[in-house]
């Protein structure tokens, strides 16, 4: 009977070097090797050698040395270890072919790593030199408004670029409610991560180059890049977006979070002419920005993403609101409560309060405005556009807000009674400190809704100064010697033939003579042939030299200058 497959078979199979035992050798009584206990040949067993071309036994197994309490390299025993070798009499790889192709990958890994990086810092730096750099991004400011006041030190005006208003308020005077409010609705990791925001900038670039509907993945940094340099109306491209990473990273990386913050709140456009959150404040709700409560911000912080479409402004007669203005509130405040700035209650009410919105034009003052009209044009002449470019100016002026009020009346009550009988629809009167040439107040124009003089200012228009320059034919006359106060004068009809031999005869308004009046009468009651009488007795050169010393520079151009023989000169008959 067969007792089974010859274990020397099994060793062989299992790749073991095995020796039949010597005639006569002694055998267990179930006919199975004996092992030797120290890897030579024993009187009892086999000899497991080191497989040939080993050199020896390896791990610290010296060749003719008994491997350590009978045991192989590292206390394996000897047969153990080498059927270790194999699985399903295959031989597994060697250690070194195995560490050889893990180090080959790495290198290759880390030279593929370098090559991507490098080309990432060259295109960083090939965008980053069209771009100006953030320090010229901070000093960038928008143009600011200036301001003007009367001699009282009240607001009158305001002066401002483009239609756009704008003033700069500082992150400490502005309502916590509005940072909130915009961070947690524009980029509610503003304070934790970085000037990017990878997994929104990742789903961008997917759709831009699946075709799919472009999407905002803009961090606040990146929109103030956007808005300080790229501009609000820039193209929407994966170019462009990456131009607004690189300023973005370059303006994080600069300033701190609350820097960043205080320009963006102070840049981005709210509508209704309002740039920055301090003019949004002022103009949406007539306050403060430091006072807005929870239901203003949330409903200005919301205006940014459209201020056309989310103006609260543009709603029919029905409603108090526009409705997709609320519908953003809502946006606004519901992200505000998944962040834990708010309790839904707190948005419930916020949400529920009634809001009174303003115009822009409600927040400008309308008074004096030919004395502002002359004053910006002053302005412009001396200062070119700095009052509004780059702006920031607090003006202060001589106008008398009392006198101005008088003014206004007096001109206003002169047109209404004498406007028929002399035909009078249009009037100015200005009042001046002789001591020091200030001007206390001013009005160009009774009418306003006069088509014909209502939107002349007739107080600085080069028009014909009428009977007001007898004032200076008489000052000259005296002036010369000629003539004092008291000296008579004849009103009575004349003739004065000029050089060409035409006769220039005048008479006085009223169409009525009256006889020899002192000079002092005949200018206080502006009569005509008296004044022309002193006019040609002094000289008309001499005159107009009066005139241009005192002020009437129009006389400096030729063009304007009377000649010797224009008699009517005295009469306002300038050019």
């Amino acid at each position: 009977m067969s007792s089974g497959p010859d274990p020397f078979s099994r060793r062989r199979r299992a790749g073991l070097t095995v020796k039949r035992p010597r005639q006569g050798a002694d055998r267990p009584s179930n006919g199975a090797t004996t092992p030797a206990t120290n890897g030579t040949r024993g009187t009892t067993g086999t000899m497991l050698g080191p497989r040939p071309g080993s050199n020896g036994g390896g791990n610290g197994h010296r060749p003719g040395l008994p491997p350590r309490n009978g045991r192989g390299p590292g206390g394996i025993p000897p047969r153990r270890r080498r059927a270790g070798l194999y699985r399903h009499g295959r031989r597994l790889p060697r250690h070194p072919r195995v560490l050889r192709g893990v180090i080959i990958a790495a290198v290759v890994f880390v030279a593929l790593c370098a090559t991507g990086a490098g080309i990432v810092f060259a295109g960083y730096n090939i965008y980053k030199a069209q771009l100006p750099d953030a320090a010229t991004i901070a000093a960038d400011e928008p143009a600011l408004d200036s301001y003007v006041f009367d001699n009282t030190g009240r607001f009158i005006y305001v002066f401002h670029d483009s239609g756009i208003r704008h003033d700069h308020v500082a992150l400490a005077n502005v309502s916590r409610w509005v940072k909130l409010a915009t961070i947690d609705v524009e980029d509610r990791h503003f304070y934790s991560e970085g000037s990017w925001d990878l997994p929104r900038l990742a789903s961008v670039a997917i759709n831009d180059f699946t075709h799919h509907a472009q999407q905002g993945a803009s961090t606040i940094t990146e929109q103030l890049a956007k808005i300080s340099f790229l501009g609000a109306s820039a193209p929407r491209s994966l170019d462009y977006k990456i131009k607004e990473i690189v300023l973005g990273n370059e303006i994080g990386s600069t300033f701190s979070k609350d820097q960043v913050l205080e320009m963006y709140l102070n840049r981005i456009f709210y509508g209704n002419h309002a740039e920055g959150i301090g003019t949004a404040a002022e103009l949406f709700f007539h306050t403060d920005a430091s006072k807005l409560d929870l239901a203003q911000s949330s409903m200005l912080a919301g205006l940014p993403q459209s201020p056309t479409q989310y103006n609260p402004l543009d709603h029919d007669a029905s409603t108090t609101v526009n409705p997709a203005a609320k519908d953003r509130q809502h946006d606004v405040l519901r992200a505000m409560v998944a962040n834990g700035d708010i309790t839904d209650a707190q948005a419930r009410a916020a949400f529920a309060e009634p809001l009174t919105f303003h115009t822009w034009q409600e927040a400008e003052p309308t008074v004096a405005p030919d004395f502002l009209a002359y004053l910006q044009d002053w302005l412009s002449s001396h200062f070119g556009d700095a009052y509004i470019k780059p702006g920031g100016w607090r003006i202060y002026t001589t106008l008398d807000p009392v006198k101005q009020t008088l003014a206004e009346q007096t001109v206003q009550h002169e047109i209404d009674t004498n406007g028929d009988r002399f035909n009078m629809y249009g009037a100015a009167l200005v009042s001046i400190d002789p001591r020091t040439g200030e001007v206390l107040d001013m009005v160009g124009s009774g009418d306003p809704a006069n088509h014909h003089f209502g939107d002349t200012n007739l107080a600085t228009s080069l028009v014909s100064p009428g009977s007001t320059i007898k004032l200076f034919t008489y000052t000259a006359a005296i002036a010369s010697g000629k003539f004092t106060m008291t000296t008579p004068i004849l009103d009575a009809p004349t003739k004065f033939k000029q050089p060409n031999g035409v006769i220039y005869a005048p008479n006085d308004y009223d169409r009525r003579w009256h006889g020899t009046c002192a000079l002092k009468a005949c200018l206080g009651n502006s009569f005509n042939v008296p004044a022309v009488k002193v006019e040609v007795a002094t000289g008309i050169p001499y005159i107009t030299n009066l005139e241009i010393a005192a002020g009437l520079h129009s006389l400096e151009n030729p063009d304007n200058r009377p000649d010797a023989s224009q008699y009517a000169a005295t009469l306002g008959g300038l050019h």
